[in-house]
């Protein structure tokens, strides 16, 4: 979303949960990404806008690059075939895509931090392209546990079961029940762009989980 779209953006859904409101519950909302080295800028966007905003996920989409630059690590395969030159290899990548987002949980952001995580394991959208060496089921269930002492909720994303190179949700169903054991509030989503694919993927996931509403700040 471009700055200049932002006030419109909220103009318009305020106008629709009230023209809306006996029909459909709607919640004013955005994904924020966290940006190493950008935290004053995000905080300083949230203290601004936070007042209106109903619910909200903090999500890692780009990560600071050993040069400095930043690089969106989920744009497509071939950008990422960029990435892992730039870092020397894949597990490189992989590591520096979970520091980010351990920082991302511990980050003051201010009041209006979003509390809840998206898609926890994103940097497995080419994995069956581009497979790591290395095992990071302690690093993804140390972040678990990190999320659940920050009292915040996960995003349980089925747009990777969508994605060729990947094929699985975000994260995979085994750290789901792996959350749900920890008493992670779960709330899924579909990350859908277009109207077509809300809830799109939830009819694979399991049915004897408890999943959560988004959360409601006001």
């Amino acid at each position: 979303m471009r700055w200049a779209d932002v006030e419109d953006y909220i103009r318009q859904i305020q106008q629709y949960k009230k023209e809306y409101q006996s029909d459909i519950k709607i919640n004013l909302g955005f994904e924020v990404d966290y940006i190493e080295g950008f935290e004053q800028e995000t905080r300083q966007f949230l203290n601004l806008f936070g007042v209106e905003i109903d619910d909200a996920i903090l999500s890692v989409h780009m990560l600071k690059t050993p040069a400095q630059s930043y690089v969106c690590l989920d744009f497509s395969k071939e950008m990422f075939a960029e990435i892992i030159d730039e870092f020397g290899n894949v597990d490189k990548v992989y590591q520096k895509y979970y520091q980010t987002m351990e920082q991302a949980i511990l980050s003051d952001l201010g009041t209006y931090k979003p509390i809840r995580l998206g898609h926890l394991t994103l940097i497995e959208k080419f994995k069956k392209r581009y497979k790591p060496k290395a095992d990071y089921e302690r690093t993804i269930t140390s972040l678990l546990s990190l999320i659940k002492e920050r009292k915040m909720a996960l995003d349980v994303n089925t747009a990777g079961l969508f994605k060729e190179d990947c094929e699985s949700i975000y994260p995979s169903l085994h750290y789901v029940r792996l959350a749900e054991e920890k008493q992670i509030p779960l709330v899924p989503g579909s990350d859908s762009h277009t109207a077509e694919h809300l809830t799109r993927g939830f009819d694979h996931m399991p049915a004897d989980i408890l999943y959560s509403r988004p959360t409601d700040r006001k």
